[in-house]
């Protein structure tokens, strides 16, 4: 058998070469068909790495290495004499003994491969024939041809990527791309349907954005899916942030919610990856779904791999080209809302260009050509000189320019313009252009100047009132004090450092603990302080004082103290010379005035902002995006607000100079007027509403009166609001000489603990947002009870309503004429 197989090589190259087969090498003998090859050749064949054997003419095994008894799983002699074809698995020797025979036939040496789906294996056959019979040698190729099937896939995905890559560069739509995407992963993995999905905004929902293959019924029906740790294997996938593999739908607990659709139609098995950016945050899931049930093999997972991964980075694109309009497009706005203008100057040239913003500001033709010269030239006269020397210097690089001047527009105008711009140099670090921006500032130095005139107006005001302001800004620990302040106290502003210490220091030693102790107390309890007290001056005189403060509260803390000192030495002199009405009279004048002057200055400017607003709304209103028309609505409901703050302000600061004016009051007449006046707030509301009045009449002041319940009853509907059914009850009774009238609310209550400061000014019982108010409500009713003589006190604890209880005397205890008894009354 070693000649036969020697000389079938040898005649192989000879005929290859064009010359005769050589002879037997001499010394070597033809072994008969059972005796194998001699010693010497058979350790050679025994160390080569394929499996080889050789067959008589009638397929007989005559010889077998080692490699080919392993290859059938037997020994070598158990395939000796025996026909080969039946050692096969399965009859796969089939194709290799139609090639034998063809080599035997035509006596030709056979070369092919031959892939062996039993063994799972790739074999390059190579056969060379004589006249009795063939040796076939298995080399084992099953790497190489992987390797070329892995390139050829590759080299087929790559070229997907490259066209998926070339939609997102082009600027394709995203789910178009997305869907090109899912058909090439289709193509290259035979029998899958492909889904991907969009994590949307509120990261717990999916929706697809491409299923080429998916039934329309399926995908609609679990579109808008959610998230979650049992939500099939995309929103599952998009919940672990983890690949999820469904080998079968039928079974597996993660498609309880979904088993029915996907089974309906024919879809069981489903395997999951997340698609996620860089930073690892989630944007979607890559799915594969396959009509069998199993997992997915290396090849799928390579294509799930790679596809997940494109698909990352189409849907990043796709979302940061999206960011970069939707940024742009805010810049556009914010330009045209903010008007601000933009320009550049060309260095070497001079040549300027701007936006459109900057042609309205100048009031110049839009387009028109620009030049450093020619906008400096449109500078005022008294500001060009400053705008050259902060140019120069930015040329220079010693700084930024950052400069504010006026310009006089063709028609004679002027404006006030903010600067600000930066230097840009080329390679060579040379200056090349200027960039910047540019505001009209107009009406903002017109307010600084308004500003300034009030400020000098405020500083002379303190100046002939003898009062000193101040404000610590907790914050910040920052304290401004008056200039007529240090005057007060004989002081400079280095002789006084901004301490409470150094404070106490210039107290009259009499009167320091008192002060010390109705600071800290108002501190602790966040309470305004009003109080008198003596300082000593540098010089050794006394003053007095009248010191006042309160705090301002941001959720519960402290952020700031606003107070006044008062020098009312003179004055107290003075009044110890009048008669107490003389010393009323005017303080109560003086207050008044002022009352009236800061609402006059106050509402002026009010009334601008909300006729502007309103004016805006009417002209613009329906063509505003819903951040703007937000906006505006904030400025209106602002400006009414502070409208009923002023009012409620002058109301509170009248009652310091208004003279109540007692009578008898019909306590059932007033609370009906009441009532119907508050019918639209009681409808809107759906408030049970219960009045039960004991008390004939009272002593009192019946505008007072009047508004003291009102206040107290618009709060009970309000506080009410939130319990179901809102209830409120106003009741009254007699007892000791007293009056008691009482409103109650079924709201959300109060600790008795903040009892006291709930009728100080701005303490409000529920937040801001809640319904519209001043703050001033309660506090407005504790003066006017006060002023009647009477009291006002409330009972109430967290969630259980509140009642507010107002005593004020009888009329029939004061010998004064009653009205007769209004009985009880009810009503809903």
């Amino acid at each position: 058998m070693a000649t036969e197989f020697s000389s079938a090589r040898e005649r192989q190259r000879a005929s290859r070469a064009g010359a005769e087969p050589p002879a037997n090498p001499p010394g070597e003998t033809v072994p008969d068909s059972t005796s194998g090859p001699p010693a010497r050749l058979g350790d050679l064949l025994e160390r080569i790495g394929d499996a080889l054997v050789a067959l008589d003419a009638r397929w007989r095994c005559t010889y077998a290495n080692t490699q080919a008894a392993a290859l059938f799983a037997r020994q070598p002699r158990d395939l000796l004499g025996r026909e080969i074809w039946g050692a096969f698995p399965d009859g796969a020797g089939a194709v290799l003994h139609g090639a034998c025979e063809t080599a035997m036939g035509a006596q030709t040496f056979v070369q092919f491969e031959h892939y062996y789906e039993a063994w799972g294996r790739w074999f390059e056959h190579r056969i060379h024939p004589s006249p009795d019979g063939v040796s076939i040698f298995f080399h084992e190729v099953t790497a190489r041809k992987r390797a070329e099937t892995a390139a050829r896939e590759n080299a087929a995905l790559l070229e997907g990527q490259k066209q998926v890559l070339e939609s997102i560069a082009g600027g394709e739509p995203l789910a178009r791309t997305l869907d090109r995407l899912s058909r090439i992963i289709e193509a290259q993995c035979p029998g899958t349907l492909c889904s991907i999905l969009l994590l949307e905004e509120d990261g717990a929902h999916l929706r697809h954005v491409a299923a080429p293959s998916l039934p329309e019924r399926f995908t609609r029906a679990i579109d808008g899916g959610a998230v979650g740790p049992a939500a099939g294997s995309c929103g599952t996938a998009a919940f672990r942030r983890d690949t999820v593999i469904v080998e079968d739908i039928a079974v597996d607990p993660l498609w309880d919610g979904y088993r029915d659709l996907a089974l309906a139609e024919g879809l069981r098995a489903c395997w999951s990856t997340p698609i996620a950016e860089g930073q690892g945050r989630v944007l979607g899931t890559f799915a594969l779904y396959t009509r069998e049930p199993g997992p997915p093999d290396a090849r799928q997972e390579r294509h799930i791999g790679a596809a997940t991964h494109t698909a990352a980075i189409a849907i990043a694109h796709d979302r940061t080209v999206e960011a970069l309009r939707r940024n742009e497009e805010w810049l556009r706005v914010a330009v045209k809302a903010g008007r601000v203008g933009i320009w550049e100057c060309h260095i070497p040239t001079e040549r300027v260009v701007w936006n459109d913003e900057l042609d309205d500001i100048f009031g110049w033709p839009a387009r028109s050509e620009l030049t450093l010269a020619r906008v400096i030239a449109a500078i005022h006269p008294d500001d060009r000189e400053r705008f050259e020397r902060a140019y120069e210097a930015l040329l220079a690089g010693e700084s930024d320019l950052e400069v504010e001047f006026r310009i006089v527009r063709p028609d004679g105008s002027l404006r006030w313009l903010e600067a600000k711009a930066v230097l840009e140099s080329d390679e060579a670090r040379s200056p090349l252009r200027v960039r910047g921006v540019a505001l009209d500032v107009t009406a903002r130095r017109a307010v600084e100047g308004e500003m300034r005139r009030r400020d000098a107006l405020l500083a002379e005001a303190q100046r002939i009132a003898q009062v000193g302001s101040y404000e610590w800004d907790i914050r910040r620990n920052v304290v401004f004090r008056s200039d007529e302040l240090f005057r007060i106290f004989g002081l400079t502003e280095h002789d006084m450092p901004p301490t409470l210490e150094a404070y106490l220091e210039r107290v009259h030693p009499e009167d320091r603990n008192r002060s010390r102790r109705i600071i800290e107390n108002a501190r602790r309890n966040l309470e305004p302080y009003d109080f008198e007290e003596r300082i000593v001056r540098p010089d050794g005189s006394v003053r007095l004082l009248r010191s006042q403060g309160r705090w301002v509260v941001e959720q519960g803390e402290p952020v700031a103290l606003l107070g006044v000192c008062q020098d009312i030495t003179e004055r107290r002199q003075a009044e110890r010379q009048l008669q107490q009405s003389e010393r009323l009279r005017e303080r109560n004048e003086e207050l008044r005035a002022f009352a009236y002057t800061v609402s006059h200055d106050l509402k002026a400017p009010l009334r601008g902002i909300a006729g502007y607003a309103d004016e805006l709304q009417r002209l613009h209103g329906a063509g505003l995006d819903e951040r703007a028309r937000f906006s505006l609505g904030r400025i209106q409901a602002a400006a009414r607000g502070l409208d009923r703050l002023i009012d409620d302000l002058l109301d509170y600061s009248r009652l310091d100079v208004e003279m109540p004016t007692e009578s008898t009051v019909d306590l059932a007449a007033l609370v009906d007027g009441i009532l119907r006046e508050a019918r639209p707030l009681v409808l809107e509301a759906g408030t049970e509403l219960e009045v039960r009045l004991e008390a004939a009449s009272i002593q009192g002041w019946e505008r007072g009166l009047r508004q003291a319940l009102t206040n107290l009853i618009d709060n009970a509907i309000k506080y009410s609001r939130r319990a179901r059914p809102p209830r409120v009850r106003v009741a009254s009774e007699a007892a000791d000489g007293n009056v008691r009238i009482s409103v109650s609310d079924n709201g959300i209550g109060f600790d008795m603990n903040q009892h006291d400061r709930i009728f100080g000014l701005f303490r409000r019982l529920v937040p801001e947002q809640d319904f519209e108010g001043t703050g001033a409500g309660l506090a407005i009713v504790k003066k006017l009870v006060d002023k009647m003589g009477g009291r006002v006190r409330a009972e109430s604890s967290p969630g259980a309503g509140a009642t507010f209880v107002i005593e004020l005397p009888d009329a029939a205890d004061r010998g004064l004429p009653g009205a007769p008894p209004a009985g009880r009354l009810t009503g809903r």
